[in-house]
């Protein structure tokens, strides 16, 4: 499990790695997702007809011209909230328009955390400005309603996984296993990694896996961590 995070976090961050994978008879789809992510990052639609093909995060490490999820989003209208993400990242306002989405809260947290762009700045304003919230994307299980969203009494709460907490990385340790990649050894059973990093959000598929770990994981960069954490004296 540990190697297979290690080459999805290759292929999510190097263009054209582990390319041949795709000819592999057999390969696992979390693979397939990865490359088709790199791809479109990489200004290329891929071909997709397995829905257990498509990737969930296609704005990290790298964002797309606008033009090319403009073409993502006409092919393969399902990942319409995919792309409205990413312009939340890049600042693609235009394209965003163009997408007519519901105000989804996932959207807005992005783009909050983007407003240094003046499009992701326009897009945050065009959501709060929304009577009405909705919860369309799921950062716990890289899912999207799209038939059955639903309407939130919340706002904004850091409850998303925004491109500038990606960044933050978790040093490999080759024990640590996850249920999500059960290698056939062991079962079931609870592993290290529930308890070994918090079990938030995994939208890379890769637990930000890199050769260090980031100075603190659970920071400043994470207003909710005052939630459960003690506060400093001054």
């Amino acid at each position: 499990m540990g190697h297979a995070i290690c080459i999805m976090s290759g292929i999510r961050h190097n263009p054209g790695f582990g390319a041949e994978l795709r000819e592999v008879e057999g390969i696992l789809s979390m693979f397939i997702r990865t490359l088709n992510a790199r791809a479109i990052m990489s200004d290329q639609v891929p071909g997709m007809e397995d829905p257990e093909h498509f990737p969930y995060c296609i704005w990290y490490p790298d964002v797309a011209s606008e033009a090319t999820y403009r073409a993502l989003a006409a092919q393969y209208p399902q990942l319409r909230y995919y792309v409205g993400r990413a312009c939340a990242v890049a600042g693609y306002v235009d394209l965003y328009r163009e997408l007519d989405l519901l105000p989804d809260l996932s959207i807005a947290d992005e783009a909050r955390d983007n407003r240094h762009l003046p499009g992701a700045q326009v897009i945050f304003e065009l959501i709060v400005s929304q009577p009405v919230w909705w919860r369309v994307m799921d950062d716990y299980n890289r899912s999207v309603s799209l038939d059955s969203p639903s309407s939130s009494r919340f706002r904004l709460n850091g409850d998303t996984a925004v491109r500038s907490t990606l960044d933050l990385k978790r040093r490999f340790n080759p024990d640590l296993t996850h249920p999500g990649y059960n290698d056939g050894q062991n079962g079931n059973n609870p592993s290290p990694l529930d308890t070994a990093v918090p079990a938030y959000f995994n939208i890379t598929e890769d637990w930000s896996t890199d050769k260090y770990s980031s100075v603190t994981y659970c920071s400043s960069h994470h207003p909710w961590i005052f939630l459960f954490g003690p506060t400093k004296k001054t």
